[in-house]
């Protein structure tokens, strides 16, 4: 009996005996675990399945969802909840979907399921709430932009224009603008040469447009990737004669593409010579040229030409990539003030007079921005209105021009003055100041050629001069004490300006064209659309 008690084998066993309870607990508790978690999985890939069938279209997105979810296989039954969105990527983590917003572009999918239990069950816990959920967006962008596109050019007028502008000598030919109207550049990745040309290394798009570079190194480094050598020479002409700096934002807003390091092939193209005229613009030391063409212009004595650029109401760019409504793009705000000097003439009762006629333009901004994106098939629409302003017979300071916060004072044009008699004149076109929102669709085709659409103001203008001679009140008086008819020589002043209007308009069309502003209309165009795939962001 004694040595039965001091014995020491078996005592495992009954350990082991004593243990099985709580080793089939674990066992079972691990099982219901382990179901569990095996679901969480399942169901996190039906999730984000469903998540990224819906979001291919947001208005359908609650079915495409249950359909991908009553698709996909397993053991127990799920439910699935649905919520269409707006995500922000510049917000906080937590903040970044909105659900309800309007104009959805992500859906977040929720998946239930229940998962029976084995040891759990005999707690009165019968099944376990599995919940997982998807955020999936869809990104679709459209690059566009706003201006007036060079129909035909003056190269003498543009190249005093662009020569006042850089501060050095600007001597390209007609040729060479239409080589670089014609010369297309993919901007997005022409960004990555820039940044390499002018040594800065950036890890977003949006840094290097707000570093301050010379002019000069962004027109050398576009005549590098253009491959037409009309075109390359031409570019390689401006930026030797460019010497200011300017920060490439002021023109150029790549939203949300503005914060990768790559990508964006082939989704903005434009031209060469629309680019470089805006760099220009935007690097000019002073924002005020003074032109004398002499008598560049056939049948005038003297052209003078005084142009004022403005800055663009609250920094808005010139060309845009965007999925919504904003930015609104717009173009500068310009003065233009031009004084002429006609041929003598000789008019009835006189003996040979010149006739002056001083002409001014202003243009408030033209406005354009994305109204829609179609995917299925392809196209862009745009709204735009033009710039409100006026044209003007009548005489102003040019020193005058550059403060757009002060109204240009003009008073009557002298257009004709001699001992014996002056003929004084005024006639003015108002542009309008709250033209509405006009929209231009643009079709694949559209796109791919870059067409160009037009939106006019509800008061039409063709060439300004030419409908400012319709407009314009003439009035004479003698200023000596010889009786002279006054009809007639009204009527001689007013010949000389109908005959010279169609004259001056293509100067004042290739100052437009060159600083990319319209006078009663505005052009629009698109540069690029992308129907992204969509991606899961949570």
């Amino acid at each position: 009996m004694k040595r039965l008690l001091r014995e020491r084998r078996g005592a495992a066993a009954v350990l082991v005996a004593g243990a099985l309870p709580m080793l089939f607990g674990v066992a079972a508790l691990a099982v219901d675990l382990g179901m569990v978690e095996l679901e969480r999985r399942r169901i996190q890939g039906v999730a984000d399945a469903a998540a990224l069938a819906a979001a291919r279209d947001t208005g359908q997105a609650a079915a495409l969802a249950a359909t991908m979810v009553a698709a996909s296989p397993g053991r127990y039954p799920l439910t699935t909840g649905t919520t269409t969105g707006r995500y922000r990527a510049e917000a906080a983590p937590d903040a970044r979907f909105v659900a309800g917003a309007a104009d959805p572009d992500a859906v977040r999918v929720t998946v239930r399921s229940e998962v029976p239990t084995v040891f759990a069950a005999i707690f009165g816990t019968p099944s376990v709430a599995v919940e997982r959920r998807a955020t999936a967006r869809r990104l679709d962008l459209a690059s566009f932009a706003v201006g007036s596109r060079l129909a035909s050019l003056d190269g003498g007028v543009a190249n005093a224009l662009l020569s006042g502008l850089t501060g050095g000598k600007v001597a390209l030919s007609v040729m060479d603008y239409n080589a670089l109207a014609t010369a297309k550049v993919d901007l997005v990745p022409w960004l990555k040469v820039l940044g390499a040309d002018a040594k800065i290394e950036v890890a977003r798009f949006d840094d290097l447009l707000k570093a301050e570079l010379p002019a000069s190194t962004i027109l050398g480094s576009l005549s590098r990737q253009v491959a037409d050598p009309v075109a390359r020479a031409a570019l390689a002409s401006l930026a030797s004669a460019a010497k200011g700096t300017i920060q490439l934002a002021d023109l150029i807003d790549l939203g949300e593409m503005g914060r990768q390091g790559d990508g964006g092939v082939g989704l903005l193209r434009i031209d060469t010579l629309d680019l470089a005229s805006n760099v220009i613009q935007g690097s000019a030391s002073g924002r005020q040229v003074a032109i004398d063409l002499g008598a560049q212009v056939p049948g005038i004595a003297r052209t003078r030409l005084w142009v004022a650029i403005g800055e663009r109401p609250n920094r808005a760019p010139w060309i845009a990539v965007t999925r919504d409504r904003s930015p609104i793009i717009r173009t500068a705000q310009t003065r233009i003030y031009l004084e002429t000097q006609l041929n003598a003439q000789a008019l009835e009762g006189l003996s040979l007079a010149s006739v002056e006629l001083p002409l001014f333009v202003e243009l408030a901004s033209a406005e354009a921005r994305l109204e829609a994106i179609e995917c299925r098939p392809h196209a862009v629409t745009l709204a735009g209105r033009p710039a409100p302003g006026q044209v003007a017979i009548g005489r102003a300071d040019p020193a005058a021009l550059p403060d757009f916060k002060t109204p240009v004072a003009l008073t009557d044009a002298r257009l004709l003055e001699t001992l014996l008699v002056r003929v004084e004149g005024r006639g003015a076109i108002d542009l309008g100041a709250n033209e509405s929102f006009q929209t231009r669709r643009f079709d694949a085709s559209a796109i791919d050629a870059a067409s160009v659409q037009t939106i006019r103001s509800s008061t039409p203008v063709g060439g300004i001069a030419t409908s400012l001679m319709q407009k314009v009140d003439l009035r004479a008086r003698l200023l000596g004490f010889l009786p002279l008819p006054l009809d007639p020589i009204v009527r001689g002043v007013g010949g000389q300006l109908s005959l010279i209007a169609p004259v001056l308009d293509p100067v004042l069309m290739s100052v437009t064209g060159v600083l990319g502003v319209g006078v009663g209309e505005a052009d629009l165009w698109v540069t690029g659309i992308r129907c992204g795939q969509p991606v899961l962001i949570e």
